[in-house]
């Protein structure tokens, strides 16, 4: 004949943890879960930062295109010039 297990009773749910191995796991997990926290927020700080950077970047290689750009035009012009007074000189 099978006996069936006794449900636990309300009092033995209700009743905190006490050993202190509990109390460990408890504080353990808490632990586990503000790391797990403040790597979230480390990790997103890394993201905005990095996001930061990149635009950064992108907004000094704008710059130095349009600068080269602009140097080149100068040169062209001056080069330009050059051939004007060289045909000047030539006459």
């Amino acid at each position: 004949m099978t006996t069936l297990p006794v449900p636990p009773s309300e009092a033995e749910i209700a009743t905190p943890p006490t050993s202190v191995r509990d109390l460990l796991l408890a504080a353990a997990l808490v632990a586990a879960l503000l790391m797990l926290s403040m790597l979230t927020d480390l990790l997103q700080q890394n993201i905005e930062r990095g996001a930061r950077i990149r635009d950064a970047q992108r907004a000094d290689a704008t710059t130095l295109v349009s600068r080269s750009a602009a140097a080149g035009q100068v040169l062209q012009d001056q080069r330009l010039d050059l051939r004007a007074v060289a045909s000047v000189i030539e006459r």
